[in-house]
């Protein structure tokens, strides 16, 4: 019986217990049957030994653009998965790319097809990048808030705080320097008046919060000096406890004879009481006008150490 593959499903009808089978049904199921066995059996070796007119021996095989195979030749080593989301194994090796212009910035290139030798690249957004030279030895890269230059390191100056402190909450940071002048007044705590002067000149040097400021005094006339003496007139008010600092004389003349005479910096003033201890004393007491044996020429050179309250 020749075998082929039926042009339709058949339709066997139901048979009912004690129906019988007619002859064209199992005809037709025998058609069937023997069709499909030699459609597995020839099917696989008809492929098999079909030959495409498009393809190349030991190459892959691809679709034209009407669908028929053609072979492509595929150079160089290496392994490639094909898939929708393909993952490459192996190690892909490939010569240098060349290309025809420099690769532009927004590519990941600098726009340049060499780059100068010991130049400094600085960029110019996507524009090309450009090149700043070493310049002379020791030179530094500076700014002019611009652009960049290689420009002479700047010679060794001495340090410059601002004419106003930036005063710092922080006990390891110098925040103040300054040097200059100011005017002693030898005068009463009380007042004075009268007093006229040969000499009145001081300066001071401000290192943090510690002042050192030196006096002369050359009192032509004393006038009147209302209570115990002070120096006042002191550059920056005092601070740092109920003692800012003292005062120390190097030399005087016209006060009475006593062991010793210096002076104490209260806090939160601009003045230095002036103090003194006799001989036959063992504790020292405020200077008054009475302690000078002299109204004219009083002479005085003293030290103020203190610290001021910034």
């Amino acid at each position: 019986m020749a075998a082929s593959y039926p042009t339709s499903i058949k339709s066997f009808p139901a048979k009912a217990n004690g129906d019988y089978v007619l002859l064209t049904d199992v005809t037709d199921l025998e058609l069937e049957v023997v069709a499909l066995e030699t459609a597995l059996k020839t099917g696989p070796t008809a492929l098999a030994s079909a030959s495409l007119s498009g393809a190349t021996a030991s190459e892959a095989v691809f679709t034209n653009s009407t669908k028929e195979l053609v072979s492509n030749s595929i150079t160089g080593s290496g392994n490639v998965v094909m898939s929708a989301s393909p993952t490459l194994t192996g190690t892909i090796a490939a010569a240098a790319a060349t290309f025809s212009v420099p690769l532009i910035v927004a590519s990941g290139g600098t726009g340049l097809a060499t780059l100068t030798d010991k130049n400094v690249l600085i960029g110019a957004g996507t524009g090309t990048v450009a090149g700043v030279a070493p310049g002379s030895s020791g030179n530094v890269l500076t700014s002019d808030g611009t652009d960049w230059a290689s420009s002479a390191a700047p010679a060794a100056s001495s340090v410059a705080f601002p004419a106003t402190q930036v005063a710092s909450a922080d006990a390891n940071t110098l925040d103040d320097y300054e040097e200059g002048t100011w005017t002693p007044v030898l005068a009463g705590n009380g007042g004075v008046s009268g007093q006229t002067y040969a000499t009145q000149a001081g300066n001071y040097v401000k290192v943090g919060r510690h002042v050192i400021a030196g006096g002369t005094l050359n009192i032509s006339a004393t006038g009147t000096l209302t209570t115990y003496l002070v120096i006042k007139g002191l550059p920056f008010t005092s601070g740092g406890g109920n003692h800012s600092g003292g005062m120390q004389f190097t030399r005087i003349s016209s006060f009475v004879i006593c062991v010793n005479i210096g002076g104490v910096v209260n806090n939160s003033l601009t003045q230095s009481e002036i103090r003194f201890r006799a001989a036959a004393s063992s504790v020292d007491s405020q200077m008054t006008s009475a302690n000078l044996d002299a109204t004219t020429g009083v002479y005085m050179e003293f030290v103020i150490n203190y610290i001021a309250n910034a």
